[in-house]
């Protein structure tokens, strides 16, 4: 078994400027705490050009830096960054296991995709870099070890591959330290005047086990290239999370709209590199009284734009707004696979899915919900009668349908609601003239029904087809009232 074992240096310090990109190019330290006597636990290359230092707190830090960021430690972002370094290693392998900063990925069986082991490293630093994060590789037989060459990489290399039958050679130079061990094991090893993996190898295992117990038989082992758990593989997330906390409540649409679009953006990195687009989005506000306010937007077809699932989350808040500010976000975007469409050669191309779905969620906010939808019948003898269906597009048809030739069809044109009109009527009660449109050349008529009698909505009444002189074709009616209704026209 082969495994690489992908890293992140500085895991705190990246999850910051992964979720703020302005961040990248700043003198960026970060605290354990947000008070002013809060230590500095890491420190960026450009902040210790400044003068800054581990163990600085932050008033010290400001003081020999003014221009120095001091950010606090947030573990929703490095959650959401461990997560995304785990996504872009399912990218390369199918067996994955998140292990605090670093991530394992068995790529031994995977010849056929990546003919060497340096092109599959170099893909899952792709994939780091995909979902902004700069990470190190290391591979070797056994999870200890390719730990251990993953820590002895630089900025400058960022791959190290210990080879098949030789990692007690590759990791002979590297410093104890590098196996991890407790303060207690250090100080011993220090006492015995052990300083690299090559020393402590060439120590009897079983005395250093009787002097150092469980841990020295660990240590080692992996001295010697070997030891290390078994890989526990995890199934990919079927949600992927982002989320972060505010500095300031938040209680209008606008600056919270800009808020959920680096988080949307987040998302759809994560779900490109494991080739996935969003089905749907769960959005959790923390409300500045410490409640939660949860909703679900829904999405017709999954989608990679940007543009569209922020318009949809946008519209989701603005059409019931939280009660009180806003002082963290969580979002989780469902991950699907995304839909294709085979166009028809005789039909015009349709609205795309996804943007068809923004435009019935724009209309929804308009409109409201219930005045949004496809048509569908009713079973009722009020002919006009219709109600709303939630509305789906229909799947495109392979071929086209043929029509009836010879076969002339009328289509009733309904006025909503029916347009109350003066007719003149003979002796029967036939019409002969309609208000300001004219005389009737012809009436058919007439139809008469009645329905719901059993019903205070009761009805009857009697319709007519008649062909004005202005040359068109309406529908008339007269109901229980003796009032005279224009349905409508046939086209």
């Amino acid at each position: 078994m082969r495994l690489a074992c992908i890293t992140i240096i500085e895991l705190a310090l990246q999850s910051w400027r992964r979720a703020d990109p302005e961040l990248r190019r700043e003198p960026l330290a970060i605290a354990d705490g947000k008070g002013t006597g809060a230590r500095l636990v890491e420190v960026s290359d450009e902040a210790r050009l400044l003068g800054v230092r581990l163990g600085m707190t932050s008033a010290q830090a400001r003081a020999i830096a003014p221009t120095a960021v001091v950010k606090p430690v947030d573990k929703a972002r490095e959650h959401a960054a461990r997560e995304a370094l785990v996504d872009a290693a399912f990218a390369v392998g199918a067996r994955v296991e998140a292990e605090d900063d670093s991530v394992y990925v068995e790529i031994g069986d995977l010849g056929r995709l990546f003919p060497t082991e340096q092109t599959a490293a170099r893909a899952l630093l792709e994939g780091a870099r995909a979902v902004g994060l700069i990470a190190r590789v290391g591979v070797a037989a056994s999870r200890g070890v390719a730990r251990m060459v993953a820590w002895s990489t630089s900025e400058r290399a960022p791959i190290a591959i210990a080879p098949s039958g030789k990692e007690a050679e590759h990791v002979a130079p590297f410093s104890v330290d590098a196996l991890r061990p407790s303060v207690e094991a250090r100080a011993a090893l220090a006492r015995w005047g052990v300083t690299t993996c090559g020393r402590l190898a060439a120590l009897p295992p079983g005395e250093v086990a009787v002097r150092l117990g469980r841990e020295g038989a660990r240590l080692a082992e992996l001295a010697r290239g070997r030891g290390g758990e078994p890989l526990h593989p995890r199934t990919p997330a079927s949600e992927i999370e982002e989320g972060l906390e505010l500095d300031w409540a938040i209680a209008e649409l606008e600056p919270l709209t800009f808020v959920v679009r680096g988080l949307v953006e987040r998302v759809l990195e994560r779900l490109a590199v494991r080739s996935c687009a969003c089905a749907g989005v769960s959005l959790r506000l923390h409300l500045e009284t410490g409640g939660y306010d949860v909703r679900e937007v829904p999405i017709a077809a999954p989608t990679r734009e940007l543009a569209t699932l922020v318009e949809l989350v946008r519209l989701a808040i603005a059409k019931r707004p939280p009660a009180s500010p806003v002082v963290g976000v969580t979002l989780a975007g469902h991950a699907a696979r995304g839909r294709t469409a085979q166009l028809d050669l005789f039909r015009p191309a349709g609205p795309a899915p996804d943007r068809l779905a923004a435009t019935v969620a724009r209309l929804s906010a308009l409109v409201g919900e219930e005045h949004v939808g496809a048509v569908r019948a009713v079973d009722s003898w009020r002919d006009e009668e219709l109600a709303l269906a939630p509305f789906t597009p229909s799947p495109a048809r392979a071929t086209l349908e043929k029509s009836s030739e010879g076969v002339t069809r009328l289509v009733l044109r309904r006025f909503r609601p029916p347009r109350a009109v003066e007719v003149i009527t003979d002796a029967g009660f036939v019409p002969r003239a309609i208000g300001n449109i004219g005389g009737v050349l012809v009436a058919a008529g007439p139809f008469r029904v009645r329905g719901e009698w059993w019903a205070s909505s009761s009805f009857a009444r009697e319709a007519w087809d008649v062909h004005a002189a202005d040359g068109a074709l309406y529908r008339l009616y007269r109901d229980e009232g003796e009032k005279w209704f224009l349905e409508g026209f046939y086209d």
